[in-house]
């Protein structure tokens, strides 16, 4: 792969999906909108998934974006996913993906939810495919083996996919939430590594959301946070035949220098990081420039330091 900073950002290309609005962030929606947008149109577009928004900012946005004093829409829709969270009613998701769907300043390209009943899934699943967008199913992190094959199979079922994980449809994802919450800390790097290689095992690509504001792995005890560059480094490894040496992929995960993270980076050829990125294809940040700074200051972008 060329070490230029630009044949990074191409690897790295739709990695940071925009989760303003959710907590710590918590940005106003009105203000989320316009940052991204801002975001769009910068110089580190190209690193931006979609704008995130959970099933009840659904109204809110499309009022913003329709009413008589909403800003003007862009000659390009905007991407967009929408999350339900623990605890939301499929319906709600349902209902918000039909009211989002018909705004013309918004392309939906994702819908999110947290393990859902089987019943619940495929309904989604089979609205996300005829729309065109992609599915992911927050999975525990203790989540075993059967989970992951279950949704593979469901991927595929229906025609939706003719394997899990294929570039010719709709991906469907297992997602992992990697920050602390009020009843656990983040998940340990044996967690994270053995949820890795389900997922890969299974065929099924990953989205991680919280946590990862940094490249590195830093912080101290229980609530240390994973490094977003440590997860894709690990992914690679994965490309290698890593998934049959769990404790390789801790020690990856565990580093917290960059050095060893993006000398491995600068190794790769360009079937290697199509691998990684195959398996770890975004994670959702409330902060991107956190994650896109220190990228930049590795060297990684185009040039070091944000403007």
């Amino acid at each position: 792969m060329s070490t230029s900073g630009r044949g990074h950002a191409a690897l790295l290309a739709g990695w940071v999906d925009d989760a303003a609005v959710f907590p710590p962030g918590s940005s106003p929606l009105p203000q989320a909108w316009r940052d991204h947008r801002a975001l769009r149109a910068g110089r580190y577009a190209g690193l931006l998934g979609p704008l995130l928004i959970g099933t009840s900012m659904a109204p809110g946005l499309v009022e913003l974006l329709t009413g008589a004093d909403g800003p003007a829409v862009a000659e390009e829709p905007t991407a967009l996913a929408v999350v339900a969270r623990p605890g939301t009613r499929v319906e709600e998701l349902l209902e918000a993906v039909d009211l989002l769907r018909g705004c013309p300043a918004l392309r939906l390209v994702g819908v999110e939810l947290a393990e859902p009943a089987p019943a619940d899934l495929d309904r989604v699943l089979d609205l996300a495919h005829r729309l065109g967008a992609g599915t992911a199913v927050e999975l525990s992190r203790d989540a075993p083996a059967s989970a992951f094959e279950a949704l593979a199979e469901r991927a595929v079922r229906g025609g939706r996919a003719d394997e899990a994980g294929s570039p010719d449809h709709p991906p469907v994802l297992a997602k992992l939430r990697t920050q602390a919450t009020a009843g656990s800390p983040p998940p340990t790097p044996g967690e994270l590594a053995r949820f890795l290689v389900r997922a890969y095992r299974a065929g099924l690509p990953v989205k991680l959301t919280g946590g990862l504001h940094r490249a590195v792995r830093h912080g101290t005890g229980d609530d240390a946070e994973h490094g977003c560059l440590n997860v894709l480094v690990a992914a690679g490894e994965l490309g290698r035949g890593a998934d049959q040496d769990l404790d390789a992929l801790v020690r990856i995960l565990e580093l917290r220098t960059p050095e060893p993270l993006v000398g491995a980076l600068r190794d790769w050829t360009p079937q290697e990081g199509t691998v990684a990125r195959t398996l770890f294809r975004s994670f959702g940040c409330c902060g991107v420039l956190d994650p896109i700074g220190d990228l930049a200051d590795l060297g990684l972008l185009t040039a070091p330091g944000l403007p």
